[in-house]
């Protein structure tokens, strides 16, 4: 995997850095709940990392909505997020981006006192009004 350095902030926007368009998400990679004019958003629990592609040729940059909430020392999950961002791929039609984050994992502690986290993604287009279906499900980050 050829990777650029990016951004790697907790919240707010991150530029995805280049990850090489033949090659496609990793196979462990949980991708979608859909594509969105042919681009597509994929999460990778090994190494907490997004994967965004560009797969249509009309100057729109996509990226992925993320949130991330944490689990009570019950079981239980937060109701709103602990953390929310954006990956945004600003590479050319036909690649694919990829941001690197760091989520709690289900071996860890969190700083609620829990174990482990989830996050849920959506794919939008920056110069359009719309983002694909909705929200992912809540994914357990247990790598």
């Amino acid at each position: 995997m050829a990777s650029t350095s990016a951004y790697a902030g907790d919240e707010g926007w991150e530029d995805a850095g280049w990850y090489s368009a033949g090659a496609g998400a990793p196979e462990d990679a949980i991708c979608g709940p859909s594509d969105f004019d042919g681009n597509r958003a994929c999460f990778r629990k090994n190494g907490d990392q997004w994967f965004i592609y560009d797969g249509a040729a009309d100057l729109m940059t996509p990226y992925v909505d993320w949130q991330n909430r944490l689990a009570y020392d019950n079981g239980t999950w937060q109701s709103s997020p602990y953390r929310s961002g954006r990956c945004e791929n600003l590479w050319p039609y036909d690649n694919w981006g990829v941001c690197n984050k760091d989520y709690y994992e289900s071996s860890t502690r969190n700083k609620i006192g829990g174990h482990g986290s989830q996050v849920r993604f959506r794919l939008c287009l920056r110069e359009s009004s719309g983002c694909s279906t909705g929200w992912s499900e809540w994914i357990d980050n247990n790598f």
